[in-house]
């Protein structure tokens, strides 16, 4: 990476469901909101980025002549996995945040999305199945790690967070599997449900909600990491 360039966050899972793209398109927002130049890559064949920033474009303050740009936030889809090294690598020039939603259950999207990522973030619910498919991408982001030849920061997220004993069992799980974790844990709040239907976040909806300060503090988190 040259000096000058931005950085690339993938968000990776080996199966649907965990939080990846309310994640992604949470913090997409918050750092636009702080400032930031930011590009979403969206390799889901399910197209939940781009859902999302299509439902963005009707309620946009600010649309540009460019039709993937709105509120500063530019959006490419990109499904084909030998084509994600290098558009995530072209955004890396030009934008601060380059946040790439990858695909689960495809592990050629998630090998190629970490080799070009600063740091890996792979959500998972409070539940055995979600735990266990964690360990299998964080063995991904591990090869991709030999492959390339250096160090690939990676965190687990947990997401949907809420007291039970389903949620004691999994941050016994994390522990025993000696994962390393995001302090900060998104929680089962009306608001990411909210925001979803109506292609917002909680930034936008409710800058003083729970769910806007926990995007705010995983941002912070993810900073540290990453230099941002």
């Amino acid at each position: 990476m040259k000096k000058d360039d931005g950085i690339v966050i993938a968000l990776s899972s080996g199966k649907g469901g965990p939080g990846k793209t309310t994640t992604a398109f949470s913090l997409a927002e918050y750092w636009s909101s702080a400032g930031k130049t930011v590009a979403v890559v969206d390799c889901d064949p399910n197209h939940n980025i781009t859902n999302w920033f299509n439902k963005r474009k009707i309620d946009a303050e600010v649309i540009s002549e460019d039709e993937s740009l709105v509120d500063g936030i530019k959006w490419v889809q990109e499904l084909e996995a030998e084509n994600i090294i290098d558009t995530g690598l072209s955004l890396q020039v030009d934008y601060d945040v380059t946040i790439i939603d990858v695909a689960g259950v495809l592990s050629n999207h998630q090998l190629y999305a970490a080799s070009i990522a600063d740091l890996v973030i792979v959500p998972a619910q409070p539940s055995e199945d979600d735990i266990i498919e964690a360990v299998k991408t964080k063995k991904i982001i591990q090869n991709a790690s030999r492959l390339g030849k250096r160090e690939i920061p990676f965190r687990l997220l947990l997401t949907r967070t809420k007291y039970s004993n389903a949620y004691k069992f999994a941050k016994e799980q994390v522990k025993d599997f000696e994962f390393p974790h995001f302090d900060t844990e998104i929680k089962d709040l009306t608001i990411f449900k909210e925001a979803r239907f109506s292609g917002s976040s909680p930034e936008v909806l409710n800058p003083k909600s729970t769910g806007a300060e926990l995007i705010r503090e995983l941002a912070k988190e993810i900073e540290t990491i990453v230099s941002l």
